[in-house]
């Protein structure tokens, strides 16, 4: 009888440690277990805003480009919360002038795309850009689309640029990026070209790094 009242006592302690541990373990895991839980307070959203560079042009049964969305937070922080998002309001199949609907936590803000129907009728078998396209830009442009031609299966040519789809890279990122453009079931990718630009005293202009070292 003694020995299993020593054992008893013993095993009490032990079980609120482990119970105390899992708790504690708990909290600095964010876990659940025993009805307990820990949550991160959620920041308050200050704006919300949508790349500039979004893609608004689509071809009927092409597929949905999400545009890059940053939220900036009261602190001052700011996050791309692009996969966060809720898209809604838009339809591929369906051609004219849609608005897209992004929601964020509590904010929601749009913006329209346009779907048109494209070449109906003639099915592509290659699209190509002219060999004078050249991809160079400073930091903050806007991305031109250039020209796509489409070769069709009865062997006549088309632009197709307004048909398009392209994705394409954070324009205020310097450095060598790949933009992909999509035509009925073909895609090719080419390069683009972003230099940084920097403000000079004088009369604020603006030059590239390669003109600033011309100029000294």
């Amino acid at each position: 009888m003694k020995n299993k009242i020593s054992k008893l006592l013993i095993a009490i302690p032990l079980v609120l440690v482990l119970t105390g541990c899992s708790f504690i373990n708990d909290i600095i895991n964010g876990g659940n277990s025993n009805d307990y839980s820990y949550k991160q307070v959620d920041k308050k959203i200050k704006d919300l805003e949508i790349d500039k560079n979004k893609q608004t042009d689509f071809n009927v049964g092409s597929d949905f480009v999400k545009p890059k969305v940053i939220a900036t937070y009261e602190d001052g922080t700011t996050e791309d919360v692009t996969e966060k998002c809720e898209f809604t309001g838009y339809n591929m199949n369906v051609a004219g002038k849609q608005t897209v609907t992004v929601k964020y936590s509590n904010w929601t803000i749009s913006y329209d795309i346009t779907i048109s129907e494209g070449s109906i009728g003639k099915t592509a078998k290659k699209i190509n850009l002219p060999n004078s396209y050249k991809g160079n830009y400073f930091t903050g442009d806007t991305f031109v689309k250039p020209k796509v031609i489409a070769t069709f299966t009865d062997d006549t040519e088309e632009d197709v640029t307004e048909y398009c789809t392209f994705e394409v890279p954070d324009m205020n990122l310097a450095g060598k990026h790949e933009v992909k453009v999509k035509f009925q079931r073909f895609s090719i990718t080419f390069s683009i070209t972003i230099t940084q630009r920097y403000a000079k005293e004088q009369n604020n202009c603006y030059f590239s790094d390669y003109e600033k070292n011309l100029s000294g």
